[in-house]
Protein backbone atom coordinates (compact mmCIF):
# COMPACT_ATOMS: atom_id res chain seq x y z
CA UNK A 1 0.00 0.00 0.00
CA UNK A 2 2.50 2.49 0.85
CA UNK A 3 6.17 2.94 0.50
CA UNK A 4 8.40 4.02 3.94
CA UNK A 5 11.66 5.02 4.18
CA UNK A 6 13.18 4.77 8.00
CA UNK A 7 16.45 6.77 8.08
CA UNK A 8 18.93 7.01 11.20
CA UNK A 9 21.49 9.58 10.52
CA UNK A 10 25.21 9.11 10.44
CA UNK A 11 26.71 9.85 14.12
CA UNK A 12 29.67 12.67 14.43
CA UNK A 13 33.17 11.25 14.37
CA UNK A 14 33.82 10.18 18.19
CA UNK A 15 36.02 7.89 19.90
CA UNK A 16 33.03 5.26 20.45
CA UNK A 17 32.11 4.79 17.07
CA UNK A 18 36.19 3.64 15.91
CA UNK A 19 35.45 4.96 13.01
CA UNK A 20 39.55 5.54 12.39
CA UNK A 21 39.52 1.29 12.85
CA UNK A 22 36.65 0.62 10.75
CA UNK A 23 38.85 -0.04 7.89
CA UNK A 24 40.62 -2.84 9.47
CA UNK A 25 37.53 -4.56 10.12
CA UNK A 26 36.37 -3.91 6.19
CA UNK A 27 33.15 -2.49 7.73
CA UNK A 28 31.60 0.71 7.42
CA UNK A 29 30.13 0.66 10.57
CA UNK A 30 30.24 -0.30 14.13
CA UNK A 31 26.90 -1.82 15.01
CA UNK A 32 22.99 -1.52 13.79
CA UNK A 33 20.71 0.44 16.09
CA UNK A 34 17.85 -1.45 16.97
CA UNK A 35 15.01 0.67 15.53
CA UNK A 36 15.45 0.36 12.25
CA UNK A 37 14.96 -3.46 12.01
CA UNK A 38 12.07 -3.59 15.06
CA UNK A 39 10.00 -0.66 13.20
CA UNK A 40 9.91 -2.90 10.33
CA UNK A 41 8.99 -5.68 12.06
CA UNK A 42 5.68 -4.28 13.22
CA UNK A 43 4.95 -2.30 9.88
CA UNK A 44 2.10 -4.60 7.93
CA UNK A 45 3.29 -6.53 5.39
CA UNK A 46 1.19 -4.79 2.74
CA UNK A 47 3.61 -1.94 3.19
CA UNK A 48 6.98 -1.64 1.61
CA UNK A 49 9.99 -1.11 3.80
CA UNK A 50 13.37 0.81 2.94
CA UNK A 51 16.00 0.94 5.94
CA UNK A 52 18.31 3.12 5.31
CA UNK A 53 21.20 3.46 7.95
CA UNK A 54 23.29 6.79 6.90
CA UNK A 55 26.17 5.27 8.57
CA UNK A 56 26.82 2.47 6.00
CA UNK A 57 25.33 4.08 2.99
CA UNK A 58 24.17 7.51 1.79
CA UNK A 59 20.32 8.77 1.63
CA UNK A 60 18.57 8.32 -1.87
CA UNK A 61 16.85 11.56 -1.76
CA UNK A 62 15.27 10.63 -4.67
CA UNK A 63 14.15 7.53 -3.66
CA UNK A 64 12.55 9.40 -0.28
CA UNK A 65 10.94 12.00 -2.75
CA UNK A 66 8.92 9.51 -4.04
CA UNK A 67 7.93 7.46 -1.08
CA UNK A 68 4.34 8.04 1.02
CA UNK A 69 5.88 8.29 4.60
CA UNK A 70 9.76 9.19 5.19
CA UNK A 71 10.32 8.41 9.17
CA UNK A 72 13.54 9.25 11.01
CA UNK A 73 15.03 8.67 14.39
CA UNK A 74 18.22 10.48 16.52
CA UNK A 75 19.64 10.67 19.30
CA UNK A 76 20.82 14.32 20.93
CA UNK A 77 24.73 13.55 18.72
CA UNK A 78 22.44 13.29 15.57
CA UNK A 79 20.08 16.35 16.44
CA UNK A 80 22.09 18.41 13.61
CA UNK A 81 22.57 15.99 10.76
CA UNK A 82 18.52 15.26 11.45
CA UNK A 83 17.86 19.04 10.88
CA UNK A 84 19.63 18.98 7.78
CA UNK A 85 18.27 15.87 6.32
CA UNK A 86 14.38 17.04 7.63
CA UNK A 87 15.51 20.33 5.61
CA UNK A 88 16.37 18.59 2.65
CA UNK A 89 13.02 16.44 2.99
CA UNK A 90 10.91 19.26 3.11
CA UNK A 91 12.59 21.29 0.23
CA UNK A 92 11.27 17.87 -1.45
CA UNK A 93 7.68 17.95 -0.19
CA UNK A 94 7.85 14.82 1.69
CA UNK A 95 5.83 13.55 4.51
CA UNK A 96 8.11 13.31 7.43
CA UNK A 97 7.77 11.44 10.68
CA UNK A 98 10.19 11.59 13.59
CA UNK A 99 10.57 9.92 16.71
CA UNK A 100 13.92 9.11 18.81
CA UNK A 101 15.37 9.99 22.15
CA UNK A 102 15.67 13.30 21.19
CA UNK A 103 12.08 14.66 19.97
CA UNK A 104 11.58 12.79 22.87
CA UNK A 105 13.09 15.07 25.48
CA UNK A 106 12.34 18.68 22.94
CA UNK A 107 9.27 18.13 21.40
CA UNK A 108 9.44 21.20 19.60
CA UNK A 109 12.84 21.25 18.36
CA UNK A 110 12.39 20.81 14.15
CA UNK A 111 9.33 22.63 14.34
CA UNK A 112 7.72 22.86 11.05
CA UNK A 113 10.14 20.64 9.52
CA UNK A 114 8.25 17.72 11.10
CA UNK A 115 4.38 16.52 9.92
CA UNK A 116 4.24 13.55 13.00
CA UNK A 117 6.31 13.35 16.06
CA UNK A 118 6.58 10.15 18.14
CA UNK A 119 7.39 10.84 21.83
CA UNK A 120 8.37 7.86 23.97
CA UNK A 121 8.34 3.83 22.59
CA UNK A 122 6.56 3.54 19.60
CA UNK A 123 5.76 -0.31 19.79
CA UNK A 124 1.63 0.43 19.95
CA UNK A 125 1.96 3.69 18.42
CA UNK A 126 3.20 2.88 15.06
CA UNK A 127 0.86 0.37 13.91
CA UNK A 128 -1.58 2.92 15.22
CA UNK A 129 -0.64 5.96 13.41
CA UNK A 130 -0.33 3.41 10.35
CA UNK A 131 -3.88 2.80 10.08
CA UNK A 132 -4.84 6.09 10.90
CA UNK A 133 -2.75 7.19 7.85
CA UNK A 134 -4.20 5.03 5.42
CA UNK A 135 -7.69 6.47 6.26
CA UNK A 136 -6.94 9.58 6.45
CA UNK A 137 -7.10 10.16 9.85
CA UNK A 138 -3.62 10.34 11.58
CA UNK A 139 -3.12 12.57 14.58
CA UNK A 140 0.31 14.98 14.54
CA UNK A 141 1.35 13.66 17.85
CA UNK A 142 1.40 10.43 19.48
CA UNK A 143 2.80 9.50 22.50
CA UNK A 144 2.60 5.44 24.07
CA UNK A 145 0.93 6.02 27.68
CA UNK A 146 1.51 2.02 29.02
CA UNK A 147 4.99 0.20 28.81
CA UNK A 148 5.42 -2.32 25.87
CA UNK A 149 4.51 -5.81 26.12
CA UNK A 150 7.65 -7.73 24.89
CA UNK A 151 5.79 -11.05 24.48
CA UNK A 152 4.08 -8.91 21.19
CA UNK A 153 7.38 -7.87 20.26
CA UNK A 154 7.89 -9.35 16.66
CA UNK A 155 11.31 -10.69 16.27
CA UNK A 156 13.66 -7.54 13.66
CA UNK A 157 13.57 -7.46 10.13
CA UNK A 158 17.32 -8.01 10.26
CA UNK A 159 17.07 -8.62 6.75
CA UNK A 160 16.57 -5.57 5.36
CA UNK A 161 19.69 -4.15 7.35
CA UNK A 162 22.99 -4.75 5.58
CA UNK A 163 24.42 -6.98 8.06
CA UNK A 164 27.91 -7.72 6.54
CA UNK A 165 28.66 -3.27 6.67
CA UNK A 166 28.71 -3.42 10.34
CA UNK A 167 32.14 -4.54 12.69
CA UNK A 168 29.72 -6.28 15.05
CA UNK A 169 26.80 -8.04 14.67
CA UNK A 170 25.06 -6.66 18.44
CA UNK A 171 22.41 -3.96 18.12
CA UNK A 172 22.98 -1.01 19.69
CA UNK A 173 19.56 0.82 21.73
CA UNK A 174 19.32 4.87 21.39
CA UNK A 175 17.66 4.90 24.67
CA UNK A 176 13.81 4.50 25.26
CA UNK A 177 12.01 5.83 22.68
CA UNK A 178 9.93 6.43 19.75
CA UNK A 179 10.91 5.19 16.08
CA UNK A 180 13.14 3.07 18.65
CA UNK A 181 13.13 -0.16 20.84
CA UNK A 182 12.37 -0.18 24.50
CA UNK A 183 15.84 -1.30 26.40
CA UNK A 184 14.08 -4.87 26.47
CA UNK A 185 13.52 -4.79 22.77
CA UNK A 186 17.37 -4.19 22.55
CA UNK A 187 18.06 -6.96 24.37
CA UNK A 188 15.67 -9.54 22.17
CA UNK A 189 17.12 -7.51 19.08
CA UNK A 190 20.34 -8.44 20.44
CA UNK A 191 19.97 -12.33 20.90
CA UNK A 192 18.13 -12.39 17.18
CA UNK A 193 21.02 -10.72 15.55
CA UNK A 194 23.62 -13.08 13.91
CA UNK A 195 27.31 -12.34 14.76
CA UNK A 196 28.39 -11.69 11.75
CA UNK A 197 31.99 -13.02 11.00
CA UNK A 198 35.65 -13.87 12.32
CA UNK A 199 35.98 -9.84 12.11
CA UNK A 200 33.67 -9.55 15.33
CA UNK A 201 35.69 -11.70 17.63
CA UNK A 202 38.54 -9.95 16.66
CA UNK A 203 36.93 -6.41 17.31
CA UNK A 204 35.66 -7.57 20.20
CA UNK A 205 39.56 -8.45 21.54
CA UNK A 206 40.70 -5.30 20.09
CA UNK A 207 37.69 -3.53 21.93
CA UNK A 208 38.85 -4.75 25.32
CA UNK A 209 42.27 -3.02 25.27
CA UNK A 210 42.62 -0.14 27.60
CA UNK A 211 44.36 2.94 26.27
CA UNK A 212 47.58 3.80 28.30
CA UNK A 213 46.35 6.95 29.42
CA UNK A 214 43.62 5.47 31.20
CA UNK A 215 43.41 5.17 34.86
CA UNK A 216 42.33 2.40 36.86
CA UNK A 217 40.06 2.86 39.83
Amino acid sequence: MAHIVIINPRFETSYWGMEHALPLFDAKANLPVACLPLLAALTPAEHTITLVDENVEPIDFGLCEKADIVALTGMIVQRFRMTEILTELKRRECFTVVGGPWVTVKEDYFGNLVDVCFIGEAEETWPRFLDEWEQGSHARRYEQSDKTDMSKVPVPRFDLLKMDQYARGAVLSPAISAISSSSSGASRASRAAPRSSPRWRLYWRLAWIRPLSSTTI
